[in-house]
């Protein structure tokens, strides 16, 4: 077993709603270690991280990203998550682009 990083979403938010981009898949738990945000528009937007527990319904604001137009910003660290879990991202203007990385671990 390694916790070497793999993608774990990339997500173009075009004229799409804000909300979940990732749920921990059954059977894994995740290390989430990075999550960045890209603003391709052409005004400034704010994007919120949150992290969200199935198990006790417990929601977590991880960071708050101010992108001026065209520019992007991103959160590093390290977070577990189990199964079920999600990542959701929050914005108020796009088109913003999305990724995160970290290790996806089987739970033996």
């Amino acid at each position: 077993m390694t916790t070497r990083s793999t993608n774990l979403w990339a997500v173009n938010l075009v004229g799409r709603p804000s909300g979940v981009v990732y749920t921990v898949p059954p059977g894994f738990v995740v290390l989430l270690k990075s999550v960045y945000a890209q603003n391709s528009g052409s005004n400034p937007a704010t994007v919120q991280l949150y992290l969200t527990s199935q198990l006790e319904a417990i929601a977590l604001a991880v960071a708050k990203l101010e992108l001026a137009a065209g520019a992007s910003a991103g959160w590093e660290g390290w977070i577990a998550l189990n199964a079920h879990d999600t990542v959701t991202l929050v914005y108020d203007t796009g088109p913003i682009l999305s990724w995160g990385s970290g290790a996806l671990l089987p739970v033996p």
